[in-house]
């Protein structure tokens, strides 16, 4: 009775440790597997709603140092996002991620199209600081379903769910305040049709994009006049406005009040 209730654990340990070795480099997985067993004894810990959860993988890995001894520093390797779909969307939170998760050093080293699927591959330069647990938490948050993580054997490739994402942005319903704006202020007006954007703070030159659901552009508005109130109309299907001053994003420090009709 016993054995029979041992081995159904001994199976789900050995699922999440297959996982976890199919993240890291050979001989990372090798050298620290007494810990990795240890660690990664029990399978229900790392997962949520079912399935495994990749963000709690990579924590328990970057809390003993794991990830960071598999990063080291200053090593050249590629990060690869999969989609089959929206690679404007997939351009945009794959960098957000990559900053969440503390990737300063890097660059676009392709963009491949094929078949209807997307490979977007950055060149970074590892620091030990660098979090990927930190990162599918972001894409997480944006609605992406990460759908598998591996090492190949260059750096490491995300296969990524994209039919749920957005941008976790600020929604506008009728109209807000939007203070101690840094360099830009990206809002969420899915469904209206006109815009109101008042300075709460000095004039300003208005510079303000505006993008569909995929994060398509369809629209720029630039005037090099300075103004404290723009309205502008908003082209058929926008979602998302991106409001920034064509200069200085010391002239919007103070914010904006935005107003939807």
């Amino acid at each position: 009775m016993l054995l029979a209730l041992l081995v159904p654990l001994f199976l789900q340990a050995s699922e999440v440790q297959n996982i976890v070795k199919s993240l890291l480099p050979e001989q990372i997985y090798f050298k620290n597997s007494s810990v990795i067993r240890t660690l990664f004894a029990s399978s229900a810990r790392y997962k949520s709603g079912g399935s495994y959860d990749f963000a709690k993988i990579f924590s328990a890995l970057e809390q003993v140092g794991i990830m960071g001894e598999a990063f080291g520093n200053d090593r050249q390797i590629d990060l690869i996002f999969n989609s089959e779909s929206r690679p404007f969307l997939l351009v945009h939170l794959s960098e957000l991620a990559l900053d969440r998760g503390n990737v300063y050093r890097y660059g676009t080293a392709a963009l491949n199209f094929s078949s209807q699927r997307f490979a977007l591959i950055y060149s970074v330069t590892t620091t030990q600081t660098i979090s990927f647990a930190k990162m599918v938490q972001t894409l997480r948050q944006n609605g992406v379903w990460i759908k598998s993580v591996r090492y190949d054997g260059n750096g490491w490739r995300f296969d990524l769910g994209m039919a749920g994402a957005h941008l976790n942005l600020p929604k506008v319903v009728q109209s807000a305040e939007f203070e101690h704006v840094k360099d830009a202020l990206w809002l969420d007006v899915c469904g209206a049709k006109s815009v109101s954007v008042v300075s709460l703070g000095r004039y300003w030159h208005p510079k303000v994009a505006i993008y569909d659901e995929n994060l398509k552009p369809l629209d720029l508005y630039k005037n090099y006049d300075v103004m404290r109130r723009l309205e502008l109309a908003l082209p058929n299907g926008t979602c998302y406005i991106k409001i920034s001053d064509i200069f200085t994003p010391k002239n919007i420090k103070r914010g904006f009040r935005v107003s939807l009709e």
